[in-house]
């Protein structure tokens, strides 16, 4: 197209030429090939100039805004900064509450046209969302080893959550022997199906910290308000209990043999073009870290 445009505001081939630094072959090939590749004739030869066709004066014309348009368009993307559109993700709501809300607060302040959707499931189910189109981006904290669990999807490894033993102030005897004072009180025990679930059931186990009065629940969220409430002790993600330990409405046990931990992931598809608004979301997720 270039060259075309070139011979029509030039004249000839050899203006043309040696206006795009190419030798006059090259400017005959491409015109050639222009022209078969449209079907139609785009010049007539009058003399030893080159007029255009009406096919070659409407091909022209649309040359030059299309020139035209790739001039301004650097321009136009500087000029243009905002940020707008809608961004899915898909996590779980505790770390929506306790994680992304603090992070996500300032981006919408700085970019009031962007929206946001956020789904709430399992991992599992969160990932084929992601690879079907559903999600733009996904952050989980669970394990993501098993085979398959990750085709065609780009996993962006974060930090690794810290599991504690939590309960409120008091709570257990001071300078009392720590697992047998816990073994004394109600148990708060988490239920899920993870890598980190398996390892604080065995160490729960292994301790005998679980007994008839062990109360089962499978919410983060509600063992963290039972623990405020003086029910019992839980073992949780120090992310969903990290502003009450520095309020001290909660306090970490410390409990002898317990080292798990949660594994935060950003998850995306693969060979995707993200837009503004999804690399936006995704620097702010990168936060997580």
């Amino acid at each position: 197209l270039q060259a075309f445009y070139a011979v029509t505001q030039l004249g000839g081939v050899g203006p043309a030429a040696r206006a795009l630094g190419r030798s006059q072959p090259a400017i005959s090939h491409r015109l050639r090939a222009l022209s078969d590749g449209l079907g139609v004739a785009l010049f007539d030869k009058v003399g030893r100039q080159l007029r255009p066709t009406p096919a070659g004066v409407a091909l022209a014309d649309r040359c030059a805004a299309l020139f035209s348009l790739a001039r301004d368009l650097p321009a136009a993307i500087r000029a243009d900064d905002t940020i707008r559109g809608r961004v899915s993700i898909g996590t779980y709501a505790t770390i929506a509450s306790h994680v992304l809300v603090p992070l996500l607060d300032p981006l919408l302040a700085a970019h009031p046209d962007l929206s946001l959707r956020f789904v709430f499931e399992l991992a599992t189910p969160l990932l084929e969302r992601l690879r079907r189109g559903d999600l733009d981006v996904v952050l989980i904290a669970t394990n993501l080893e098993r085979s398959g669990a990750t085709e065609g999807l780009e996993v962006h490894a974060l930090n690794a959550d810290r599991m504690v033993a939590v309960a409120i102030p008091g709570f257990l005897p001071p300078r009392a022997p720590r697992l047998p004072a816990m073994r004394a009180k109600r148990y708060l025990a988490w239920h899920g199906n993870d890598e980190s679930y398996a390892k604080v059931q065995a160490w729960a186990e292994a301790n005998a910290l679980i007994g008839e009065t062990t109360l089962v629940v499978p919410h983060l969220e509600s063992l963290r308000r039972l623990a405020l409430r003086g029910v019992g002790w839980a073992v949780l993600p120090r992310y969903t209990a990290a502003e009450d330990l520095a309020a001290g409405r909660l306090v970490d046990l410390k409990p002898k043999g317990l080292d798990a931990t949660l594994d935060f992931h950003l998850v995306t598809r693969a060979r995707s073009v993200p837009t503004a608004a999804v690399r936006a979301v995704r620097a702010v997720l990168d936060g997580a870290r």
